[in-house]
């Protein structure tokens, strides 16, 4: 039996996360979820918001480059057990979205994740 390869998974609601863009987008995939309301998701940007004039109310906090870079071997380790299947993307979604603040690793795929749902929100408008 073949097995399928899906380039754009779609999503209802409950599949939204910041982490689940970070995970999808370092694994080569486009995810395409529908958004309710997207006019209350903010974007995300490495500039202080008043860099974009008249649009600070469509922004959340500012993305933290450091945090990423600080965290990026062992977001390389997460990609590669990922790619290589030694665990399942379940998994680690479900480990990830255990933890909230305190965990270097899954606030840094967070911050991946905003930029990607950043640029998603920008191509869909």
């Amino acid at each position: 039996m073949k097995a399928v390869s899906i380039s754009a998974p779609h999503v209802d609601v409950g599949g939204v996360s910041d982490t689940v863009f970070a995970i999808a987008a370092l694994l080569g995939h486009s995810f395409e979820p529908r958004i309710p309301r997207l006019s209350d998701r903010k974007l995300y940007a490495f500039e202080p918001n008043s860099s974009y004039r008249c649009l600070p109310p469509l922004f959340g906090h500012r993305l933290d480059a450091r945090l990423i870079v600080a965290h990026a071997d062992e977001i390389g380790k997460v990609v590669r057990a990922l790619a290589d299947k030694v665990v399942t993307r379940p998994l680690i979604l479900k480990k990830m979205s255990a933890y909230r603040q305190r965990n270097g690793l899954a606030t840094a795929l967070r911050e991946i994740g905003r930029i990607e749902r950043t640029l998603f929100t920008l191509r869909l408008v």
